[in-house]
């Protein structure tokens, strides 16, 4: 889902550029600043991307095309 958040909503999950780390021989991570950048997450924050998808997901659910579980085997 964070992924999806991010598209949503770049706030919610937090991004840095950095250069691609590479792998050594002796299974550390080297740095090189000049090979290509690569974007990750610092934080996902949660509540506003369950808040989103729990929101559409009703809103879709109220609209007739899908009908919310009761738990019960269907």
């Amino acid at each position: 889902m964070a992924p999806v958040g991010w598209l949503i909503n770049p706030d919610w999950v937090p991004t840095v550029l950095a250069p691609t780390p590479i792998l050594t021989d002796q299974a550390t991570w080297s740095v090189d600043r000049t090979r290509p950048l690569m974007r990750y997450a610092t934080i996902v924050k949660r509540d506003p991307i369950l808040q989103d998808f729990f929101s559409k997901l009703k809103l879709f659910a109220d609209q007739g095309e899908i009908a919310l579980s009761t738990g019960a085997p269907v």
